[in-house]
């Protein structure tokens, strides 16, 4: 990518979650997020959720429609990398087992972040 098409993915990427998302996915499998209506309300509210205005979101799903990539894994890539406020290197306490493994899916998630953000 030229240095003016990272610019512009990068602004895309920081303004929508959904665009992040689609960027990430296909940076870390390779292939394209397949986007449905569910994935566009998932992410709008999750942006919602990071501006303040809801203060607690439960998103129910059927399994395999992608709660998990996208509320978990890219909002966390997502938010930390649009607030540096928000790094934080989890303690042991924080969690083991499960939680250990979506922690590990965040940093390959921002891993793929480093073609937007160097």
């Amino acid at each position: 990518m030229t240095p003016e098409e990272i610019a512009v993915a990068r602004a895309l990427a920081e303004q929508s979650l959904l665009f992040f998302t689609r960027f990430m996915f296909k940076a870390r499998f390779g292939s394209k997020f397949m986007v449905n209506w569910h994935h566009e309300e998932i992410c709008e509210h999750l942006e919602a959720v990071h501006r303040g205005e809801i203060p607690r979101l439960l998103v129910n799903c059927p399994p395999g429609s992608s709660k998990t990539e996208l509320t978990v894994i890219n909002f966390a890539a997502w938010a930390e990398a649009k607030n540096s406020w928000c790094r934080q290197d989890p303690t042991p306490e924080q969690g083991s087992g499960r939680d250990a493994k979506h922690r590990g899916r965040v940093r390959g998630s921002l891993r793929g972040c480093n073609s937007l953000y160097g």
